[in-house]
């Protein structure tokens, strides 16, 4: 099941299964919960549940409007794919761009959740790395699977905590975590509502180092990260995003 919340830095194409399976042949034990501190849009994690992990999935993120969105999605999501479509027709009756941009925020700033979470789906679904690009077009099959397939998400905890109390809370050796901080990156903080700027990558390496259990860890391929995880195994996986990158998958499996 593929996510289709349009989170920059989202994880798709990952195989985490493959990952816990590996983490569980070398430590001959089983992995009982899976955890996205960082969870974005939380492709990898809508995958195991797809593929039938068993265990407790914990969805966390800092965005609240993330958050509500997969809350709402949770809860009843017929009713969020009718706020949805019904805010794409009326961005639609608009003459112009930033009429279509106003009708979102409107969405965004009612009382209801739904509607909060609906200026969410469609605002990500208008973005991409050079700006945002108001949508009109409707769903697609793919997308309203992806509201039906949604069904899966009530046996995931979703959280909205900051990432030192997840980890704290789930810190056991049977956890397995994909951790996917903002990168280390200058203008990162321009692709997040959270003030990432003021994210401190030395911090995340000193919860890593007490972690007890295993993890993949997602980063910019940079010197300063490297010299933060020189005790880990790194992978460096050439990624396109418009152009070619060097991507650094950490473990300790």
């Amino acid at each position: 099941m593929k996510s289709l919340l349009n989170v920059v830095g989202r994880k798709t194409g990952l195989d985490i299964q493959r990952y816990i399976k590996k983490a569980e042949e070398k430590t001959g034990k089983q992995i009982t919960t899976y955890c996205e501190p960082f969870a974005g849009g939380f492709n990898a994690g809508l995958t195991l549940v797809e593929k039938g992990f068993t265990g407790e999935i914990v969805l966390n993120d800092l965005d609240k409007s993330v958050i509500n969105f997969f809350t709402c999605l949770k809860e009843d999501w017929e009713k969020l794919f009718i706020e949805c479509e019904a805010l794409i027709v009326d961005m639609a009756k608009q003459l112009h761009e930033d009429d279509a941009v106003n009708k979102i925020r409107l969405y965004k700033e009612n009382a209801d959740n739904y509607k909060q979470a609906a200026s969410e789906y469609v605002y990500r679904k208008s973005l991409s790395m050079r700006g945002m690009h108001i949508n009109f077009s409707k769903f697609t099959d793919t997308e309203i699977d992806f509201f039906i397939q949604s069904e899966t998400l009530q046996k995931i905890e979703i959280t909205n905590f900051d990432y030192k109390e997840v980890m704290s809370r789930y810190n056991y050796e049977n956890t397995f975590m994909l951790i996917d901080p903002p990168y280390y990156i200058p203008h990162i903080a321009n692709y997040y509502r959270c003030d990432c700027s003021l994210f401190y990558h030395r911090e995340l390496s000193e919860e890593i180092n007490k972690f007890k259990g295993k993890f993949l860890l997602t980063y910019n391929n940079d010197e300063y990260i490297n010299s933060l995880y020189e005790r880990y195994n790194v992978d460096y996986k050439v990624r396109t995003i418009g152009r070619e990158y060097i991507e650094l998958y950490i473990d300790n499996i």
